[in-house]
C-alpha cells in the first residue's frame, strides 16, 4: 500500500502583523537504503541538490522537504499553496512504519540557506553515528529496524530547534507522527 503525506494549507490562527514562514520536514520509513528524495511535485518544494556527503548519505533514508519562504502571512490572507501543497512524503510503501517531523518556522533573517542548515544537522556527531548504524544494519538493501529509525528521528528532532534558533529563526510549531503496521490501514486502492 502506498502512503502520501502533504501539507495542503498554511494558515495562522492569530496574527497581529504579517509573518514570513517556511516549512522544514523529515520523513522516513522501513524501506532501508533506497533513494527517498521526493519528486519535484507540489507547491513550493525546493529540489535538494548535491550537499555534503553526510546529507547525500542521509537522503538514502530520509525524505527531506524544505519550502520557500512565504511572505506576509496573516490570518485574513493565507498563502495559496496550490496543487498538492508541500509534499512531506511522496507516494511510497513505508513497509510497516512511517515517521514524520514537521517544523513551521518564522524567518527573521528574511533568507535561509537550506543546504547549510541540512549540512549542519547531518554533520552533528550524534546524527552521523545513527546514520552509520543505519547503514551498517541495512547493508545494501535490508530494511531499517524500527528502533533504529525511531532513534534517528529522535536525534534529528533534538538538534533541529537549536540550529534554527541559532540561525535567528523562531520555531512556531514542531509536529511529530509515527505510525506502525501501515499495511493494515484500509483506504482507497491507490493508498491513504
Amino acid at each position: 500500500m502506498k502512503v502520501f503525506v502533504c501539507l495542503p494549507e498554511l494558515r495562522l490562527k492569530k496574527a497581529k502583523f504579517n509573518r514570513e514562514l517556511y516549512v522544514v520536514s523529515f520523513a522516513s520509513d522501513l524501506r532501508g537504503e533506497s533513494n527517498h528524495r521526493p519528486p519535484a511535485v507540489g507547491a513550493s518544494n525546493r529540489t535538494l541538490a548535491t550537499f555534503t556527503p553526510e546529507v547525500e548519505s542521509a537522503m538514502k533514508f530520509f525524505v527531506m522537504a524544505a519550502s520557500n519562504i512565504f511572505h506576509g502571512i496573516d490570518k485574513e490572507q493565507p498563502p495559496q499553496l496550490g496543487g498538492d501543497g508541500i509534499v512531506i512524503y511522496p507516494p511510497a510503501d513505508p513497509e510497516g512504519m512511517l515517521a514524520i517531523h514537521i517544523s513551521i518556522v518564522e524567518s527573521d533573517a528574511g533568507i535561509r540557506n537550506q543546504g547549510k542548515l541540512l549540512a549542519e544537522i547531518f554533520g552533528k556527531k550524534e546524527i552521523k553515528d545513527v546514520l552509520g548504524e543505519i547503514a551498517t544494519v541495512t547493508g545494501a538493501a535490508g530494511p531499517i529496524p524500527a528502533n533504529i529509525l525511531t532513534a534517528a528521528m529522535a536525534a534529528i528532532t533534538s538538534v533541529l530547534p537549536g540550529i534554527l534558533q541559532k540561525n535567528g529563526d523562531n520555531v512556531y510549531l514542531d509536529y511529530n507522527f509515527s505510525g506502525r503496521d501501515m499495511g493494515s490501514y484500509h483506504g482507497s486502492p491507490q493508498g491513504v
